[in-house]
């Protein structure tokens, strides 16, 4: 595999751990910093390994803002990260 693949890897890696926190979280700010923290801890991860940090936090960001966001996240964290 190239440095872009395992940085997709290493982004998925990053994004299933937040989803799997954040199912036992119920507060809709911890849940939102948790997934900002997966996007910029990613992309950290990603280049300390001389992998592509874009490419990881491109995969985390797709992972979390679909599927994570309806299986992980709670209602009261998508409304408020849609802005209602």
């Amino acid at each position: 595999l190239g440095r872009r693949a395992v940085g997709g890897v290493l982004g998925a890696a990053v994004a299933y751990a937040i989803v799997r926190v954040t199912r036992r979280i119920n507060d809709p700010m911890i849940e939102i910093t948790l997934t900002t923290i997966a996007a910029y801890g990613s992309f950290v991860a990603a280049e300390s390994l001389h992998l592509s940090g874009v490419i990881a936090t491109v995969v985390a960001g797709l992972i979390l803002g679909t599927a994570g966001r309806e299986s992980a996240f709670s209602p009261e964290t998508r409304a408020a990260a849609d802005g209602s």
